[in-house]
């Protein structure tokens, strides 16, 4: 049995969600929004994997800021 791929965000993804919220003609302001949250949670990852624990921790973080 192969191991589950870990899932690194990483800047080229970061681009492709942008474009594919543009292609669905997302308004400006929610394109900047998402990117900008979802920027901040890709430095706040550095190179750990994205899973459902780092968004539980990502959400605990935030509550605490």
């Amino acid at each position: 049995m192969r191991a589950p791929r870990k899932r690194v965000l990483d800047k080229h993804q970061i681009v492709d969600f942008v474009n594919y919220l543009s292609e669905e003609e997302r308004g400006d302001g929610t394109i900047e929004k998402y990117q900008r949250d979802v920027t901040a949670f890709a430095a706040w990852l550095g190179e750990r994997p994205a899973e459902k624990d780092s968004v539980t921790d990502w959400k605990s973080y935030l509550l605490t800021c």
